[in-house]
């Protein structure tokens, strides 16, 4: 009785495991982060400054976490991104 309980947890454990890992690890396997823009901030930009092509363009996104930023941008040369206000900031 007891080995048939202990199985049961040890698969549990596993299959949560192997969940956790993909849910971290397969967004970079399928080149995810290939389609995420790099971006910065500037003065004029209450959001986040991204060049395109010669000009530039000032996006608003909004969140509710910081992982919510993370999924759509990266921040060149500075530390972020990060969900201040509602609005994802560099």
């Amino acid at each position: 009785m007891a080995s048939r309980a202990l199985s049961i947890m040890l698969i549990s454990l596993v299959l949560s495991c192997v969940s956790i890992w993909l849910e971290a690890n397969v967004p970079t396997i399928e080149g995810y982060k290939d389609h995420i823009r790099t971006c910065g901030s500037t003065d004029e930009c209450e959001g986040i400054w991204c060049k395109q092509g010669r000009l530039g363009e000032c996006l608003t996104w909004t969140c509710d976490l910081d992982e919510d930023c993370r999924k759509l941008v990266r921040c060149d040369r500075t530390p972020g991104p990060y969900c201040m206000e509602g609005m994802c900031t560099c």
